[in-house]
């Protein structure tokens, strides 16, 4: 049996016109990396790599947004495989992830793959102890898999070195992007060449993703999840002007008590700004939880969990939750802070049109938030209007 799903359900669109490989052989990879391909079980290339491979290993910066599995582990697996010089023994790619575990992982897949190569391949991670990474390195390692806190360790000591780097990839990217994981990226960032080739792997586009793309990548290919593509089509839009922020507080409390909602969201724009609601409305005796990027995932997954259950009906959340929530019963969307930037405001609040779910978002918003109001609307050609008294009838 294949091990491929080659039927990933995906209905995948790119920003500009390209070429789509229905076959690894059409791709013109490397015989032996062909080889690898045969034997590791795979007939026919998924619709990601059918898109996205070919360009990377043409040089293309890429990026590739989807929240499934969908083959993106092994279109990088195999771009790497590609555009290495088997001939030079030094660092010419960097994968960086989020966790031990797949760094271990993707590194496994990767030496399945490339078995008929003779290219060298280690995952750096809290798994190892520092010295033996350090004594791997000096051997002359092609390919590098790490987490972002042993590379960044392996940086400050000099040990690793970017001379010979082609391609940095970020590997769910927008997990990377927050509090000191961040800054950690950006850092890595300033020891690479600026012509570096760029290949970012994200679940959302936060404005951290679009802050990193617009800093260093150049012309990047976007491969997207068109059955994720979100739409404000069917959600109604309502402001609520509050002229001062100490005043928030009282007016969501007032929202909770004016309808009867079966689940909702209130966005904040930061962590603090989010615990401290939350436990302001724990207070009141209202069903709330929390979620923020100051959680590890497996704590949001359970807190998820809990919430599409109905366990619990107020989800307070920073945008790191941005559109991996896609719950069917929740009526209102409630933006306690405006969002920072225009491109958030639909990860909050649409919906996948395909769907056809309805829903009703309400923005908090002081005199000095307007101006992004109005970017908002015309942004995306909509119109928020202020929150009629007989609210509760759209629910």
């Amino acid at each position: 049996m294949d091990k491929q799903h080659l039927n990933d359900n995906v209905e995948w669109k790119t920003k500009e016109e390209q070429i789509i490989y229905a076959t690894f052989e059409s791709m013109q990879l490397r015989k032996e990396l062909l080889r690898g391909i045969d034997a590791f079980g795979f007939t026919l290339p998924q619709e990601v790599q059918q898109r996205a491979l070919v360009p990377m290993v043409q040089g293309r910066d890429v990026l590739i947004q989807n929240y499934r599995s969908t083959g993106k582990t092994t279109a990088i697996s195999l771009s790497v495989l590609s555009v290495v010089d088997l001939s030079v023994k030094k660092i010419q790619a960097l994968i960086l992830q989020k966790t031990r575990k797949q760094t271990e992982q993707n590194a496994d897949l990767i030496k399945t793959l490339g078995k008929f190569l003779n290219v060298s391949i280690h995952a750096f991670s809290e798994g190892n102890s520092i010295q033996d990474d350090i004594s791997v390195l000096q051997q002359g390692i092609q390919i590098v898999l790490g987490t972002l806190d042993r590379v960044f360790n392996l940086i400050q000591r000099m040990e690793l070195s970017f001379g010979h780097l082609k391609m940095i990839i970020l590997d769910q990217a927008d997990e990377m992007l927050i509090d000191e994981s961040k800054l950690q990226v950006y850092c890595i960032y300033k020891y690479l060449q600026p012509k570096i080739q760029n290949v970012l792997v994200t679940s959302t586009l936060s404005l951290d993703i679009l802050d990193l793309i617009e800093k260093f990548f150049n012309n990047p290919l976007m491969i997207m999840d068109n059955k994720n593509e979100l739409t404000l089509e069917g959600i109604k839009q309502f402001f609520i002007q509050v002229d001062k922020e100490e005043w928030k507080f009282e007016t969501l409390c007032d929202l909770y008590e004016t309808a009867a909602i079966t689940q909702s969201v209130v966005y904040c724009s930061t962590k603090q700004k989010c615990e401290w609601l939350a436990n302001k409305m724990l207070e009141g005796k209202f069903n709330v939880v929390q979620i923020h990027q100051g959680m590890s995932q497996q704590q949001r997954d359970e807190i998820i969990k809990d919430f599409k259950q109905g366990i619990q009906k107020i989800l307070i959340a920073t945008d790191i939750l941005g559109r991996c929530l896609d719950i069917e019963y929740v009526s209102l969307i409630i933006n306690y802070d405006v969002p920072i930037s225009k491109e958030l405001y639909i990860f909050r609040i649409g919906r996948k049109g395909k769907f056809g779910r309805k829903g009703v978002a309400i923005t908090l918003i002081r005199q000095e938030d307007f101006r992004i109001l109005n970017e908002i609307e015309q942004y995306y050609s909509t119109q928020v209007e202020e929150l009629p008294m007989n609210f509760a009838d759209n629910l």
